[in-house]
């Protein structure tokens, strides 16, 4: 009994050599392994390729969103609208949250270009070049717009970098 329970087995054996020696089962476990490979690879491609779109997607979202924010935090308030042909003169103040990055003015269809200062205590102080009301800064907008009619009533335009548009109406 001893003798047979450490005997191996011919049959198994045998059959374990057939299968190591026979090239097509060996083709197959190879072809089956190479072909997983080949899935998990694609696999990972995707998930990485994915995950790329989706953070770009989460970028794109956040900037859109704090921009739009910053939209919101932008007020002008408009205090006096002065036209004496060609020229506007648009008194305002800041009274938002945000610094203020004024781009144009228009009026109806017209664009202008304008000349923009600081004020202090009601008096214009010193010209800003770079068009930027900080918060709570007063300011006043020089424009010059041709062929406005008289006791036309007209509405002003104002743009800021944020694309935020305060509007104020004037008659010519």
């Amino acid at each position: 009994m001893t003798d047979r329970n450490n005997c191996v087995n011919p049959r198994k054996t045998r059959s374990n050599r057939s299968f190591v020696q026979n090239r097509r089962a060996v083709s197959e476990v190879v072809s089956s392994l190479i072909l997983v490979a080949a899935v998990i690879a694609a696999g990972l491609a995707v998930t990485g390729y994915a995950t790329s779109m989706s953070t770009n997607y989460q970028s794109q979202y956040g900037q859109s969103i704090g921009s739009d924010t910053n939209k919101v935090k932008q007020s002008l308030s408009i205090e006096y609208v002065s036209y004496n042909a060609p020229n506007l003169c648009i008194y305002l103040v800041n009274s938002g949250r945000i610094s203020a990055n004024i781009t144009s003015i228009s009026v109806g269809s017209q664009s202008s270009t304008f000349t923009m200062y600081l004020m202090q205590n009601g008096q214009t102080t010193q010209p800003l070049p770079s068009h930027t009301l900080n918060i709570g800064q007063e300011g006043r907008i020089d424009s010059s717009f041709t062929g406005l009619i008289h006791n036309g009533l007209y509405t002003a335009k104002i743009a800021t970098k944020e694309g935020s548009i305060f509007e104020c109406n004037f008659v010519a």
